[in-house]
Order: C-alpha cells, then structure tokens, then sequence
C-alpha cells in the first residue's frame, strides 16, 4: 500500500503527519465510517480534484482492501478503524436516500462495489 500511496506525494501542496494511519486527499479525511458519503457526494456532484485525476477507483479500491484486511482482524482492530460506524452510514443512507438517487449510485460501479463489499461485510456478522 506504501507504494500505492507514494504515488500521490508528487506535487502536493504540503504533507501532513498523524499520530494515526489514514487515507487523506485534498483535505478529505476518507475512512470507513465516512467512505460512503464522500464517494457519494464525489460521484454526484463530479469534484473537480477526484475526477480529473481518476483517483475516485483508486480511493474506492483501497479501501476495500482495508475493508478486506479489518473483517478479518479482531474486534480491537475493527473498532480502531470505526467499522460500527460504518454501518450507522449504510442504515443512515438506506434510511434517507431518495430512491432515484440509490438507485442511480448503486448502479455505479464504484459506489455499487464498495456496497455489495460493505453490505456482504455487515450481513456477514
């Protein structure tokens, strides 16, 4: 994943150093419990930054591996990266999204996956 991530330090603007591990891009903090409404709202509203250097598959793609990576940790780690959380944003986007926006998302690919990774995750416990 270091190398996946180093890709991203060229010509960036300034480097933040955290006491925690986590996934920041352009001042967006991504984790699991907010994955879900950053991508929606990178999806929906087309953000410049995410778009235009195809970065959206790539977030979406590291995250699941994480995803992947805390399902089979222990309970520690799964709280460490917010996993009930996450599932308070699924039921929370379940509960209020309007029916043509989940269906219009959840046929996009990227958003879609990382449902059916993160339903299959919270059905699967």
């Amino acid at each position: 994943m270091d190398q996946f991530l180093s890709r991203f330090t060229f010509g960036l603007a300034h480097k933040v150093v955290t006491l925690e591990p986590y996934l920041g891009f352009g001042g967006y903090h991504v984790g699991l419990p907010n994955h879900l409404t950053s991508i929606r709202r990178w999806i929906l509203y087309d953000t410049v930054e995410i778009n235009q250097k195809n970065l959206l598959g790539k977030i979406n793609k590291v995250m699941m591996q994480k995803l992947d990576e805390v399902r089979g940790g222990p309970r520690s780690v799964q709280e460490h990266w917010g996993l009930r959380y996450m599932y308070k944003s699924i039921a929370r986007w379940e509960k209020n999204e309007a029916r043509e926006t989940k269906e219009f998302l959840l046929k996009h690919p990227i958003f879609g996956g990382f449902m059916r990774t993160a339903c299959g995750f919270v059905n699967a416990t």
